[in-house]
């Protein structure tokens, strides 16, 4: 494997996604967006922010997420009828049979699943958190229908991230069925 810039951008996404619930935060404690000024100087500031904010968020998503990503694996794995493998050993099994497209595909798939649970993870956390200050300002419409919108939001992310978690396992399988054990 050769390391490459889709980790750092991976983090700088989930980092990013995070203006949902962060933007509402700053108007709670008194911080006007519309009076920010960009420059190179918060330019600079903020991207190694974001890029740290996504690796906490995917760190917490991991360490949340990581029962449910276990069932899935053992399903996908027993539905098989196949040995449970771990990431890792699945990863040395394909760099053993010498397949670097395979490998590729893998990690791809792996990234989108990162993807997917970073985006989770915002939107449960905008979802106690954009709702709760709308309430807080008395502003019960909004409140409302920041609640049912993002909890929807969150709904449909949480089958998008089981839907990335069942293509990465099932192909995963089906690599491992037809490597060759050396």
């Amino acid at each position: 494997m050769k390391p490459d810039s889709s980790l750092f951008i991976e983090y700088f996404i989930i980092g990013g996604l995070a203006i949902i619930w962060l933007l509402p935060l700053a108007y709670f404690i008194d911080i006007d967006p519309q009076n920010l000024t960009i420059n190179t100087t918060t330019t600079l500031v903020s991207i190694p922010i974001i890029y740290i904010l996504g690796m906490l968020l995917d760190y917490l998503a991991a360490i949340l997420f990581s029962y449910r990503k276990r069932k899935v694996r053992c399903h996908i794995f027993n539905q098989n009828q196949m040995k449970m493998m771990r990431y890792h050993e699945v990863l040395n099994a394909v760099c053993n049979s010498k397949n670097e497209l395979t490998l590729k595909h893998i990690e791809r798939r792996n990234s989108r699943v990162r993807y997917s649970r970073g985006a989770l993870l915002n939107f449960i956390i905008a979802s106690f958190i954009v709702p709760l200050i709308y309430f807080l300002m008395d502003d019960s419409f909004n409140w409302a229908i920041s609640l049912i919108f993002l909890t929807s939001i969150t709904l449909i992310s949480w089958q998008m991230w089981e839907k990335m978690l069942n293509l990465s396992y099932s192909y995963q399988t089906a690599v491992l069925k037809g490597i060759k054990p050396s």
